[in-house]
């Protein structure tokens, strides 16, 4: 449970000596549990092997990429997100970060070592932190990697009410090319339900101050949560619709249809504030033949294709052929979902399989498959 770097030495050395694990902290077993107390501060564990890195860099790879972490945990409690508990549940610390001088030492030794790398990715659940002084801790950071080498970029994750025009400006010139943001919705009662924090106005000001600063942004969206009526969900789609349109985002086709329940359930409970816990089993009428019929298209017209084009997109970062057959999935997933919601305003009480045997969605289908 929780961290493993102690706890799994400690059950190597005693299963080396021939004693039982049993009473090992953080280990989990029938007859109980430990957490694991007093952690080694991340400074003072040992730097990953790399040996997977010598294997990517060796492959025939545009994308030459090295994962470094520079923090662990979240201290924000969004409902639906399993990093809070994860650490909670473990050991109680519900964040812990290296220090710069740390990060910076690392960074050095990769591209030292490395020269090949073209981008670093930040592994970090949420890598600007809590406060305003995480920006000049990404700065920092930023100018020490630039410094190393300026042709080598980076990539983080964050939240949106982290996204301010001035410190990201100057992480743009100092190598940021790309951020992922939890947006979750574009309803305000669900990201309220949701415990998020943060509004529907934040979350498109932090699209648009990344796409003026040309950096590349990739969101996380659940479209469909018990409790929701049809008109929130026609809402949230629309907000879909508008951002890939009107914005140079990423929205992984698979956002369309992506449902709260489908995330753990012990989490999906917390998730809806003033909600009995028996609404998880379903969403409810319309919402739930939509979501249904939205699940089958994908899976039949688009989860195979998308795979493979992902795969390649991620290998090749200038297979821009790939990102705009992906861009062209996800429209027309949303298409297909705005089909559906016609149909659904005309004939209420439609089962998933009267929507997806339509002969709108008939239409729609046999498009989508041949092409």
């Amino acid at each position: 449970m929780g961290e493993g770097e102690e706890t799994l030495n400690e059950i190597a050395e005693k299963l080396d000596r021939g004693e039982s694990c049993h009473n090992v902290e953080g280990f989990m077993t029938r007859g109980g549990y430990r957490p694991r107390q007093n952690l080694m501060s991340l400074d003072e564990l040992r730097l990953p092997a790399r040996d997977d890195l010598q294997l990517n860099l060796l492959a025939d790879n545009s994308i030459k990429e090295a994962l470094v972490e520079s923090t662990r945990g979240c201290t924000y409690r969004c409902s639906f997100c399993s990093v809070p508990p994860y650490y909670k549940y473990a050991h109680g610390k519900r964040w812990r970060e290296r220090s710069i001088e740390s990060l910076c030492s690392e960074l050095t030794d990769l591209i030292t070592k490395f020269s090949e790398i073209s981008l670093i990715s930040f592994t970090d659940d949420n890598f600007l932190g809590f406060s305003s002084r995480f920006h000049q801790r990404a700065i920092q950071v930023a100018r020490h990697l630039h410094s190393l080498n300026p042709k080598v970029g980076f990539e983080v994750t964050c939240r949106v009410d982290a996204v301010e025009r001035e410190p990201f400006a100057e992480l743009a010139s100092l190598g940021l090319e790309g951020v992922y943001l939890g947006i979750e919705s574009g309803v305000q009662r669900v990201l309220d339900s949701f415990q998020k924090g943060t509004t529907v106005k934040q979350n498109l000001r932090a699209i648009q101050i990344l796409s003026e600063l040309g950096l590349g942004c990739d969101v996380g969206f659940i479209t469909f949560s018990p409790g929701m009526k049809l008109e929130e969900v026609k809402a949230n789609l629309e907000f879909l619709k508008n951002i890939s349109e009107e914005y140079p985002i990423f929205v992984h086709p698979g956002a369309v249809f992506r449902c709260l329940r489908e995330y753990p359930k012990d989490l999906g409970v917390e998730a809806l504030r003033g909600d009995s816990s028996r609404n998880l089993a379903k969403l409810g009428g319309p919402v739930q033949a939509l979501y249904e019929a939205l699940d089958r298209i994908w899976h039949d017209c688009y989860e195979e294709t998308f795979i493979r084009l992902e795969g390649n997109a991620a290998s090749h970062k200038d297979d821009f052929d790939s990102l705009d057959r992906q861009k062209r999935i996800t429209a027309e997933m949303i298409q297909a979902a705005f089909d559906l919601l016609a149909i659904l305003e005309a004939r209420p009480n439609a089962t998933s399989s009267m929507l997806v045997n339509s002969r709108e969605v008939e239409a729609f289908s046999a498009v989508a498959g041949g092409g």
